[in-house]
């Protein structure tokens, strides 16, 4: 049986082909199934857990954060086709406009993250303003989605976002080594996902084999990421917590120390 394939596209594209037996592939289909099931949960899970977080504390960094996890896996899900299959399929032409703006999206949610958590706006250089300069940029590319190509737009996405991931982590290290703890977990979590994007490429170019690890490397450094920043949230309230319980110690200290001083001048 011979086949013959034609295959066209207005951006990047690959045609991995593999023969499989029948129950070869189900079972390959079950473990893939099962991957994606694992991966959507956990990020469920975060965004519903944070988002009461959110509803309880007040806090504008859970709210920030909450976007950013809800963003992240739908642009993976319409990467992979599962948005396109389970949620718009019927819009063929959004699909490609989706994956421009969830991804957009993540980038905008990811810096304003970035900027309230790692509190750059206490700096005095340009990382002041730099989240919000990259984060009207970002929001320019989703009007650009609308009105230009696909494969234009994408070409300018990918290097903006390349950019955005590194300044992130260069901020983080930036605030870990002047002594924050929260900006250590902030820094482990933003490498997880960079470690991840580095994998995927890797193997897309050939130069790492193509396998579940390599295939789902992106999920699995974006789940590590957003289980991190949890962790980083949390260290951060209780070490605002602390700073708090230890101020009010001192007022009172203070306060009963003005109070010896003022009794023993009236006697």
């Amino acid at each position: 049986l011979t086949l013959y394939l034609s295959v066209k596209s207005s951006s990047s594209i690959q045609v991995p082909l593999t023969l499989w037996q029948e129950q070869s592939f189900f079972n390959f289909d079950r473990t893939q199934t099962l991957m994606h099931g694992i991966y959507y949960g956990i990020m469920f899970v975060m965004v519903m857990y944070n988002l009461f977080v959110y509803l309880a504390v007040g806090e504008r960094n859970y709210l920030y954060y909450v976007l950013f996890v809800c963003c992240m896996p739908l642009f993976l899900a319409s990467l992979s086709g599962f948005a396109f299959q389970y949620l718009w399929p019927e819009f063929t032409q959004w699909n490609d406009q989706a994956i421009l703006v969830a991804l957009s999206a993540s980038i905008i949610f990811g810096l304003l993250f970035t900027h309230h958590f790692l509190n750059a706006s206490e700096l005095r250089n340009y990382n002041r303003f730099a989240a919000y300069i990259l984060a009207c940029g970002a929001s320019l590319i989703i009007i650009l989605a609308f009105t230009l190509p696909y494969n234009i737009v994408i070409r300018i996405l990918i290097p903006f976002a390349a950019v955005t991931c590194c300044w992130a982590f260069s901020m983080g290290l930036y605030r870990w080594f002047s002594g924050g703890l929260s900006a250590k977990y902030y820094t482990i979590a933003w490498s997880s996902l960079l470690s991840g994007g580095v994998i995927l490429a890797l193997s897309k170019y050939d130069m790492l084999p193509k396998n579940l690890f390599t295939d789902y490397a992106i999920q699995i450094g974006s789940a590590l990421e957003v289980t991190l920043l949890s962790f980083a949230l949390a260290e951060r309230i209780n070490q605002e917590r602390k700073m708090r319980y230890e101020a009010q110690q001192d007022a009172l200290l203070t306060e009963r120390e003005l109070r010896q001083a003022r009794e023993q001048a009236l006697e």
